[in-house]
């Protein structure tokens, strides 16, 4: 820890170590020093360090979410440029145009032209997937309970059908429900 101190010491004078590491990783003539490319291997360890300090969290957040917002929206000026062929009228499209068209070719040329708004959207869209796992997870459940209850009713049925046949005045749970909904159909 004395050896840290010792340097950390050495930029309380003229010059501040926010100020040398700027100087170092912009100053053109320091780009292949040893020092620098180790700092640089280390960018992922210095951003999160950075990141969980309380001092620079929020700094560090607004600063990712500005540049992503300018890095975003320059991409999607890019893609909008009429060059890129990308405009389309439906009512001038022909159905040359149409068939021509292929999303999955599209897909891909966003990606390419487009990396941080195509990282950005597949985040996005990813949280949606956990939720559609989610989804499906519950219909399942939920088929599995109409399921259950499809074999209530015929539970049922049968259970009628032994009462039918103490007392003679049987009418089925499916009887029951056509009967309903003729009288609702009535109605409308």
């Amino acid at each position: 820890m004395d050896t840290y101190r010792h340097l950390l010491d050495m930029f309380c004078g003229d010059i501040s170590l926010s100020q040398f590491l700027v100087t170092i990783l912009t100053a053109p003539c320091f780009n292949d020093h040893p020092a620098v490319a180790e700092l640089i291997s280390r960018n992922d360890d210095i951003i999160r360090t950075l990141s969980r300090h309380v001092k620079s969290r929020t700094a560090l957040l607004e600063w990712a979410r500005t540049t992503i917002n300018a890095d975003c929206a320059r991409e999607v000026q890019k893609l909008a440029k009429v060059d890129n062929g990308w405009q389309f009228s439906a009512l001038h499209a022909k159905a040359e145009q149409i068939e021509c068209f292929h999303i999955e070719e599209m897909a891909t040329e966003i990606e390419a032209e487009a990396p941080v708004l195509w990282g950005l959207l597949d985040a996005v869209l990813s949280a949606g997937r956990a939720r559609t796992t989610m989804s499906a997870e519950r219909e399942n459940v939920s088929k599995e309970w109409e399921a259950e209850e499809s074999e209530y009713w015929c539970q049922v049925d049968n259970l009628e059908g032994v009462i039918e046949g103490i007392t003679r005045n049987h009418v089925s749970r499916a009887e029951q429900l056509v009967s309903r909904r003729d009288a609702v159909m009535k109605l409308v």
